[in-house]
């Protein structure tokens, strides 16, 4: 009702949050089993992760106690936008880790390449759905799907670069899979 048309979030949308937050919960049960050995949470994850969990409780608590002041909706995007800014900032390391070490090896790329496929699918689907239903607010009222596919394109973009342009004889020459101690700090294994 607030673009003045249908939702723009379709059964397809709800199929992938709902199968990205399973294999979500199966990536986190796999960090608990799994000896991690040195490996740590990034003291900068632990922060946002802090502050974005007691904010969005008391945002969620809000919503649960005065729901005309807040409505659902707003909440929903408020998940969307943080999910915006986690997947912005999820691949960050990885591009760093692959610029400091000047290579991608134990990388992989085939990863990428299946996001990168998602992301433009996602985004045609989206602009067809919009041009079939001449409706632009079949965009602009799902800009966390639009915003996602933009970020996953750039990075994959960076990612695939990095492979096949600037690093490519590095990939695969035997690379050490552990940086040195520098600023990053990052470890792959």
């Amino acid at each position: 009702a607030r673009h003045g048309t249908d939702s723009a979030v379709r059964l397809n949308d709800v199929f992938f949050a709902a199968h990205a937050s399973c294999i979500t919960l199966l990536t986190l049960a796999q960090c608990a089993v799994y000896d991690r050995g040195s490996q740590r949470v990034h003291a900068r994850t632990r922060t946002a992760f802090a502050v974005m969990v007691p904010v969005t409780v008391a945002y969620a608590a809000a919503v649960w106690l005065f729901p005309d002041s807040f409505p659902v909706l707003w909440f929903l995007y408020y998940l969307s936008y943080i999910k915006v800014a986690v997947a912005m900032a999820m691949y960050l390391p990885q591009v760093l880790l692959n610029h400091e070490r000047r290579s991608t090896a134990g990388f992989s790329i085939e990863q990428v390449l299946c996001d990168f496929a998602g992301g433009i699918l996602s985004l045609f689907q989206l602009c067809l759905e919009a041009v079939v239903m001449q409706d632009t607010s079949l965009i602009t009222g799902d800009l966390a799907k639009f915003g996602l596919g933009v970020v996953s394109l750039v990075y994959d973009v960076i990612l695939m670069t990095q492979h096949y342009v600037l690093y490519p004889a590095a990939h695969s020459a035997g690379m050490p899979l552990m940086c040195s101690q520098s600023s990053l700090k990052l470890q792959i294994f």
